[in-house]
């Protein structure tokens, strides 16, 4: 499946991704674990998250759903300026 791929998008939604032999994290966790071999043999593939999808690859790359658990970063309500570096923008 991946190889007919140029990209994967987890998309937002209302899936538990807390339980890790789910299906859906088990299909996630198979193409995530595609786009990173084809990296390591030097194709492009990216990978995308959004809402749930983000929360997703976070929880696949950390191997424990606890990585999502509120009050776990000592960033909350924590607001930090978007810094461009030189020559980003035109």
């Amino acid at each position: 499946l991946l190889a007919s791929l140029n990209g994967v998008l987890f998309t937002g939604g209302d899936e538990n991704i807390s339980r890790l032999d789910s299906t859906y994290m088990r299909t996630a966790a198979r193409l995530l674990e595609g786009a990173v071999s084809a990296h390591a043999a030097g194709e492009h593939v990216p990978v995308w998250g959004t809402c749930m999808g983000i929360q997703t690859l976070s929880v696949l790359a950390a191997r424990d759903p606890s990585i999502l658990s509120l009050g776990a970063f000592d960033s909350e309500g924590l607001m930090l300026p978007l810094e461009f570096e030189p020559g980003v923008l035109p």
